[in-house]
């Protein structure tokens, strides 16, 4: 079983700015994926990085 995180970006070219972190709850990466998508993002956030276990598993953009 995985642990989920979902890190909050700033994207800005080649510059990524970590703004914050959050555990997430589901056990599956699409699960994980749609339930950081679900929450509301930092107002500087543009991206999403899902990690398990202190790794990254995807990178999702986020609709301004």
């Amino acid at each position: 079983m995985s642990v989920f995180e979902a890190v909050f970006l700033k994207v800005d070219g080649l510059n990524e700015t970590e703004i914050e972190f959050r555990s997430l709850s589901a056990v599956l990466l699409d699960e994980a994926s749609d339930e950081a998508m679900k929450m509301v993002a930092p107002k500087e956030a543009n991206f999403i990085k899902i990690l398990a276990g202190g790794h990254m598993v995807c990178k999702i953009g986020i609709d301004l």
